[in-house]
């Protein structure tokens, strides 16, 4: 059995709130079974771009929860939600709130998105420009 763990970076600093309740999320990790013909099956069994034979995977992944109302929510949402929360300045929302400011949230988020893979690509380009002019010369360290 193959076994897929998803623990964003963002999920271990930030603290988050229920925007139904206000109270502070606790995350939890949940874990579930895919078959192949599943719709989220295609998305775990990838080891870099290749896809990877096998039959069941595990997924494990954080989803917070709150432990005053009980509301359950995925990282991904609750990313959204938690900028909604700030733009707005209120920890509870309502859904009229949330639907109206969700589009611009997203094409703020998606748009955020690219300039982090344009500036990756001038970056890689500067460095092969570098090694070119350089003649190969160059190492960098981590």
């Amino acid at each position: 059995m193959h076994r897929s763990v998803s623990v964003p970076f963002g999920i271990m600093f930030r603290q988050f709130y229920c925007h139904k309740c206000g109270e502070r999320l606790e995350k939890e990790l949940r874990t579930r079974t895919l078959n192949r013909g599943d719709p989220d099956y295609k998305k775990h069994n990838r080891f870099g771009r290749m896809h990877i034979v096998a039959g069941t995977i595990r997924v494990s992944e954080y989803v917070f929860v709150c432990p005053h109302c009980g509301h359950t929510i995925g990282y991904s949402e609750q990313c959204v939600i938690e900028k909604i929360q700030k733009r707005l300045g209120e920890k509870q929302l309502t859904e009229g709130q949330i639907a109206d400011e969700r589009p611009f949230v997203e094409k703020r988020m998606s748009r955020a998105k690219t300039v982090r893979k344009v500036i990756f690509w001038i970056i890689v380009l500067l460095i092969l420009y570098y090694q070119i002019k350089t003649g190969g010369r160059l190492t960098i360290y981590f």
